[in-house]
């Protein structure tokens, strides 16, 4: 058991001192698109639960994805399926189609959209079109690197699993609750940790971390990619490296999922720092191993200086 779990049983115990624990003949079957979904699908479903996740936290974001026939298989006897959404992971949706499950479509009671509330930003206005790179058309999908809207997903994940099994409705509520409170004890003493870089000018390799630096007070002045997804010119990197050379302790965060020559040379020729960072769980071998795992990564590699 790793630290994590221990620290949220020493939460929780005391709700459970009064409750009689139900055995689940047979466990959930919990499908989600994502490791950071299926790491929280985990704590709060604990042992009523079993989780897959259909991408891993290593890979080049849910673009990069590789339907597989094992992929169908574990739609076809899923109670749930969880979803980023935002159009982040429409590739699922052929993949639920071929699985026949009327439980996980849209709108099913086993269908659970994470970004159920979320205060979505870049939003696109006007007419959207391929030549415009990754552009999602219900605004930035990587809502879960704010860790605020953990207590976000966590609830959209608890009312689906109460949904689906109200019997254990208590024991999904009480795991959510002790969640929330761990993670607001983690919030406090990140955003200390962060405190002296409040308003640091950040560049970014593709546009993973608007959620991150609006929670945290820093300031992306700039992409590497042209337009999401899309990699950048020779021209365009004359340019952009005659603009950053005029900036002063830059920093790059660059997600360690994308090939990082750009990033070096950008670094190298401007003096900024570089830090390739996972931007999910499981995206860095040995730590990130969970969702308050991947920030203590995050947050411990930035203020190391």
């Amino acid at each position: 058991m790793n630290v994590f779990k221990l620290i949220l049983l020493l939460f929780i115990a005391p709700v459970f001192t009064w409750q009689v624990c139900f055995a689940s003949p047979q466990p959930i079957q919990v499908v989600t698109t994502t490791t950071d979904l299926a790491d929280l699908a985990g704590i709060i479903g604990g042992d009523k639960v079993r989780v897959v996740s259909l991408s891993r936290g290593n890979q080049m974001g849910c673009h990069s994805v590789e339907p597989r026939p094992s992929m169908v298989v574990n739609l076809s006897r899923a109670d749930i399926l969880i979803k980023i959404g935002l159009d982040y992971d429409s590739w699922v949706d052929a993949l639920v189609d071929s699985s026949r499950n009327a439980k996980i479509v849209f709108d099913a009671a086993g269908y659970i959209d994470a970004s159920t509330n979320i205060a979505r930003l870049e939003v696109p206005t006007g007419k959207v079109d391929a030549s415009m790179g990754h552009i999602h058309l219900y605004g930035n999908p990587h809502y879960w690197l704010d860790p605020e809207n953990g207590r976000i997903i966590a609830e959209n994940i608890c009312a689906g699993l109460v949904r689906i099994v109200p019997l254990y409705s208590d024991y999904f509520i009480a795991n959510k609750e002790a969640f929330i409170r761990l993670l607001a004890v983690k919030i406090q003493d990140w955003k200390a940790k962060l405190l002296p870089y409040k308003s640091k000018k950040i560049v970014s390799y593709h546009k993973s971390w608007e959620y991150f630096a609006k929670s945290f007070g820093f300031d992306i002045i700039t992409a590497i990619e042209p337009k999401p997804g899309i990699p950048p010119s020779p021209a365009y990197l004359k340019e952009l490296v005659a603009k950053l050379k005029k900036e002063n302790n830059l920093m790059i965060l660059h997600e360690n999922v994308y090939p990082d020559t750009t990033s070096r040379m950008i670094a190298r020729e401007t003096g900024a720092k570089l830090l390739q960072l996972p931007v999910s769980v499981g995206g860095v071998k040995d730590t990130a191993r969970d969702y308050i795992g991947l920030f203590d990564h995050i947050i411990g590699e930035i203020a190391k200086d």
